[in-house]
């Protein structure tokens, strides 16, 4: 079997403002193509999966990427890494769609940390604190009506920013920082992200995986910890441990 894909998109914007004696206006157009051969190098796909999902208001479904899924000849589909994903909801839904991973083995949508469970797909823009819990790495995560609290972070040495590594604050590290320092809490820190805090759940997350071997100061000293585009995509072949 082989496939080609095209997927495009078209953007127009138009602003037009009142002034004394006339007005003044601004215009913007995009497009975007982009085209996939048959195969599985750079610009190359060889597997699609379309289909049309239902839910109940505030239900959830899980869509397993690594076999679990059918292509529209009925034909099993393995992905190994996702070059394009198009999600479409109905105009009459009452609940907004929301798009995420869990927080393991789950494949990388955006490269940032959002609330809601990891990345997320929401309507509409992202709010102020979210942008700033987006940008820190840091993950608020709620599923099935349970509220769990979880801090990603990835860092680097500061001599080899590509040797990076990602790591998740779990309850254990996050007892532990707290119980450090009165007045800790991780309620408060995610409404209030800093870096000093982010340093120490990272070395704690870090030092019990056994991926350092070091003080907090001289972690602070050797690594650097790692936003946005200088995070790399991790291989989404790469199994869970």
């Amino acid at each position: 079997m082989t496939i080609t894909t095209r997927a495009t998109a078209h953007l127009a914007v138009s602003q037009r403002s009142t002034i004394d004696a006339g007005s003044k206006s601004a215009s913007l157009a995009l497009d975007l193509a982009l085209e996939l051969d048959n195969g599985t190098g750079a610009g190359e796909a060889d597997l699609a999966f379309v289909d049309t999902r239902t839910l109940s208001a505030s239900g959830t479904e899980d869509l397993d990427l690594a076999g679990a899924l059918t292509d529209a000849l009925g034909g099993a589909t393995v992905f190994a890494r996702v070059k394009l994903l198009m999600i479409q909801a109905a105009a009459g839904n009452t609940n907004a769609v929301q798009v995420t991973r869990p927080a393991s083995n789950g494949f990388p949508l955006f490269l940032a940390g959002a609330r809601e469970g990891g990345d997320r797909g929401h309507r509409g823009p992202p709010d102020r604190h979210e942008r700033r819990l987006r940008d820190l790495g840091h993950l608020h995560h709620r599923r099935r009506g349970v509220q769990r609290l979880m801090f990603v972070f990835t860092f680097a040495p500061a001599d080899d920013k590509d040797s990076q590594a990602t790591v998740e604050a779990d309850s254990r590290d996050v007892l532990r920082w707290e119980k450090a320092k009165s007045g800790r809490s991780a309620t408060k820190l995610l409404a209030e992200p800093n870096i000093v805090d982010s340093y120490v759940l990272c070395y704690l997350a870090a030092k019990r995986e056994g991926l350092v071997d070091c003080s907090p100061n001289e972690f602070e000293e050797k690594y650097l910890l790692l936003f946005g585009t200088d995070v790399k995509a991790p291989d989404p072949t790469r199994k869970g441990r």
